[in-house]
């Protein structure tokens, strides 16, 4: 897995070895980051899927540092639909797990 971003969402990315079955989009919850997704990452790069764990504002590799007690659930969502939105031209399925 390596940094990247998308939709201007900081992210850790994975790309599988064999065919690419579909993207998915892994969000944490609150307290985490894209570190939570660590070990199931690499079983789903194993079965083909290539995806993206998001770091939500205010998660620690996240590029906003805003505190988090001033963060709502639409400030989240913006984001999640913000990397949904960069994936969106994609011709195969995006799935989203959080």
């Amino acid at each position: 897995m390596e940094r990247d971003s998308v939709g201007g969402v900081a992210c850790l990315r994975f790309e599988p070895a064999v065919e690419i079955t579909a993207d998915v989009l892994l969000v944490h919850g609150l307290w985490g980051g894209s570190w939570v997704w660590d070990r199931f990452a690499p079983r789903l790069a194993r079965r083909g899927y290539r995806g993206w764990a998001i770091d939500l504002a205010g998660s620690a590799e996240s590029h906003r540092q805003d505190d988090v007690g001033t963060l709502s659930l639409n400030d989240h969502l913006a984001e999640v639909y913000a990397a949904v939105d960069a994936l969106d031209h994609v011709d195969r399925p995006t799935i989203v797990i959080g």
